[in-house]
């Protein structure tokens, strides 16, 4: 443990604009509060009791994390933090100086008002964690806040000083006919930025997400689980009592208004999932709109419902988009006017009607353009040079958006440096170009989502989740398949953690670890025991797709460099196929790397090893230009690379995460069409190629298939019942099909713990009595940001 620092209770330090208040724990700027963390707050406060002093990094850690293990990268995020609160660019040191390799040093002059100042009354104590503004914002108070503390007065000069001060007025009285004539020729000062007001409006524990404005502005509708099941509530804006509107036992989320301020509609998991409508405040009877659909949309007339057709909670993946009589009927798709396959796909409501898409193709990068719903009088929004420059610059990857009702704005969730929060971009509203922006409209930590802007388009409602995923062993009984508890986390609290993989004897565990710009691969002994770091990576370089050799001493990987820093942002996009250059190789237990050569292909996505450990399946470039099925030589292994040779492929198909079934005679894996993305089908082969036998029927996206250890059962993840869940197909080998109907392992049905939802970031390992997941758990609160339009 270390030994904490002791700071005055009373102490109020002010700098430059700024007042930190540590018996508050609020900073201030001109009067103004300034959002931090505690801990954020906490770094300032060592920082500014030794101002002009070279403060370590060890003592930092010590003095604000004394009872807790902290990794310095922790500090630095923290540091970077306080900067842009403080308003510092990349370049600038006016606060905070880096002393590289030691710690850091305080360099504007302080002054202690404490010392002169009495304890100001009627202070009020704000929420701690609020999504931090841009520079140009301001943090207003939340619900339960009564008023601000005034700023108490300046301390009166120094003595020293006083002289300066009289030096001071001689020379304005001086310059002042000099001072009259330059103010009547300099130019027009710079608009200055807006100030935007932020408050949390829910404080309830658990996940509150997904907010939706009413017509009028004066409700929100979100989606709250604070009893372990979501349901719909009602919350005045202006303050009050909210009302609960929907109570059924299974979870209802993601609620979206009507524009006539009537009805909600919302995503429920009651009676197998699907779309359904309330009367807005109650006093009707609740019916189905859809036996389908995730994130329902109002168009502007209230006629239709645009909705996805599945979760879609990652950037990575695709889906359908479809549309329903807002009375109900059959849904039908919406038709994509560029009709090529799309890597990943959002779309949301134009203000007049037509339906805008955001769209990422791989080899041609992202695209936003608008059309009809027919897919007729389709428009590719151009981008301004500018534009394109700065989102260049900035590093940024957006996914889900809304347009402001205007239609001369587009909010968008971005993604930067691994934190999501809201941009916005300025549109041509005639022609539909981006015109201005990027404007990053919040720098919180956390990951901003879910918007909804108000009728007027001055105020927006966002949920700020904090997301953390481990690895889950879940107790296991293979002959009955039933998982007989909720299991236990395996990986270190507050670490994210992906592509984990188990050994065949269960006795080892590796997992990726990553943060903004670097990342980790752990090794961890089952089923307890120290981690070790096998390897580790710098900016926009990763490792996925980690398979353990069958004696566990080996690991085959994809390392990539995305090149995200220095792609454009047309092309930015996380994934291994999104890469600007990626490599197979294993790793073995001294820590020696050999290349895995592929004749057959340019990229082998590693899938699985042989038993006897001399060949890597994995998913190579085929001749059809998509990805089929090869098997190579495992390096080391004694056989020459030109032994290597393609299984079997598909025009128009990708074949990924092969695997060997224990006989070595079939192999199993997952086809996925260019066409529709969105869903995915098991297949089974024999070794040597030859027809494809069906496991699942295609309706759904089912995904990283694995075989018992005797072979007669695979199980794999689906999101057949809405959320992804493990499910498992029986399997005669000898004769070649599946047998009977699929069996569902697991329910989790909650968005706020869920399985990783990051599809192409999860993997399943299954032993005898265990199976292996990354659970991701979520929590949240809705904010509330006023002048969003300017």
């Amino acid at each position: 443990m270390r030994t904490p620092v002791l700071r005055p209770e009373r102490a109020i330090y002010g700098f430059g604009p700024f007042v930190a208040d540590a018996r508050t724990g609020l900073l201030r700027r001109d009067g103004t509060v300034v959002a931090l963390t505690p801990k954020t707050f906490e770094v300032l406060l060592v920082l500014l009791e030794r101002a002009g002093q070279l403060v370590t990094k060890e003592e930092l850690l010590a003095s604000v994390w004394p009872d807790a293990f902290v990794e310095e990268n922790n500090l630095a995020r923290h540091i970077s933090t306080l900067r842009k609160a403080l308003g510092e660019q990349l370049d600038e040191h006016r606060y905070v100086v880096t002393v590289p390799g030691r710690g850091y040093r305080f360099v504007a002059d302080v002054v202690d008002l404490s010392l002169r100042q009495p304890e100001p009354a009627g202070v009020a104590h704000e929420a701690a964690g609020a999504p931090r503004l841009d520079a140009g914002a301001a943090a207003a108070g939340g619900a339960s806040r009564q008023g601000e503390a005034a700023l108490p007065p300046r301390a009166p000069l120094p003595a020293a000083r006083w002289w300066i001060a009289v030096a001071g007025l001689v020379a304005i009285a001086a310059g002042s006919v000099t001072g009259l004539v330059w103010l009547a020729r300099r130019p027009a000062a710079p608009v200055p930025a807006p100030t935007r007001a932020l408050r949390q409006l829910t404080f309830e524990p658990g996940l509150n997400a997904e907010p939706a404005f009413s017509p009028d502005g004066q409700w929100i509708a979100y989606a709250a689980d604070e009893n372990g099941n979501a349901d719909i509530f009602l919350l005045p804006v202006a303050g009050g009592s909210r009302l609960r509107l929907t109570s059924s036992l299974a979870h209802d989320w993601q609620p979206a208004w009507s524009p006539d301020g009537r009805s909600i509609a919302f995503r429920s998991e009651r009676e197998g999932g699907g779309l359904f409508v309330v009367p807005a405040f109650g006093g009707g009877a609740e019916r189905r709109l859809s036996g389908m659909g995730f994130r329902p949309r109002w168009s502007p007339d209230g006629q239709t419902v645009l909705f996805y057709g599945s979760a879609l909670q990652s950037v990575r993946e695709s889906t359908a988009v479809f549309v329903v009589a807002s009375g109900g009927g059959v849904p039908r798709p919406v038709p994509d006017p560029t009709r090529a396959p799309a890597g990943s796909l959002r779309a949301a409501w134009h203000p007049d009607g037509r339906v805008s898409r955001w769209r990422y193709e791989v080899g041609t990068g992202w695209s936003f353009t608008t059309s009809a719903l027919d897919g007729s009088r389709a428009v590719e929004s151009a981008l301004a040079p500018d534009v394109e420059r700065r989102l260049d610059e900035a590093g940024v990857v957006f996914d889900d958006f809304v347009w402001a009702p205007s239609g001369r704005a587009l909010y968008f969730e971005g993604t930067s440096n691994g934190v999501g929060n809201v941009w916005r971009i300025t549109v041509d509203p005639a022609t539909l170009a981006w015109v201005g922006g990027p404007d990053r409209l919040t720098t919180g930590a956390g990951r901003d989502t879910g918007l909804s802007v108000s009728a007027d388009g001055t105020r927006m409602a966002f949920g700020m989740r904090t997301e953390r995923t481990r690895v889950h062993a879940l107790p296991f009984d293979a002959r009955s398949g039933r998982v007989s508890g909720a299991g236990e986390a395996l990986t270190p609290e507050g670490s994210d953690v992906s592509y984990g993989d188990v050994s065949s004897a269960g006795d080892r565990l590796v997992y990726r670890v990553a943060r903004p710009g670097r990342e980790a691969v752990w090794e961890q002994p089952l089923p307890t025991g120290p981690a070790r770091l096998l390897l580790s990576s710098g900016p926009d370089e990763g490792h996925s797709l980690l398979r353990l050799s069958p004696d566990g001493r080996r690991l085959a990987m994809v390392r990539s460099r995305t090149g995200a820093g220095r792609l454009p942002f047309r092309l930015r996009f996380s994934s291994v196929i999104g890469a600007a250059e990626a490599q197979s190789m294993v790793r073995d237990d001294d820590g020696r790397v050999w290349p895995i050569d592929t004749p057959v292909g340019a990229l082998l996505m590693t899938g699985s090893w042989s038993a006897d450990g001399r060949w890597i399946l994995g998913s190579c470039g085929a001749l059809t230009g998509t990805f089929g099925l090869c098997v190579v030589p495992a390096p080391g292994s004694g056989v020459a690379a030109r032994a290597g040779r393609e299984i079997t492929s598909r025009a128009g198909t990708n074949l990924y995460q092969g695997r060997f079934s224990p006989d070595q005679r079939w192999i199993l894996f997952n086809a996925i069409a260019a066409e529709t993305p969105w869903v995915s089908g098991l297949y089974a082969v024999r070794r040597d190629g030859g027809p494809w036998v069906a496991l699942t029927d295609g309706q759904a996206f089912d995904d990283k298939g694995r075989w018992s250890s005797d072979g007669r059962w695979v199980y794999f993840v689906s999101n057949r019942s809405g959320f992804l869940n493990v499910w498992r197909q029986r399997f005669d080998a000898d004769a070649g099909m599946a047998a009977g109907a699929a069996e569902q392992l697991t329910g989790f049905e909650s968005p706020a713990r869920m399985i990783l939802p990051t599809i192409s970031e999860l993997e399943l390992s299954v032993t005898r009595d265990h199976l292996y997941l990354p659970l991701t758990a979520a929590s949240g609160q809705i904010w509330l940001l006023d002048q969003v339009d300017r």
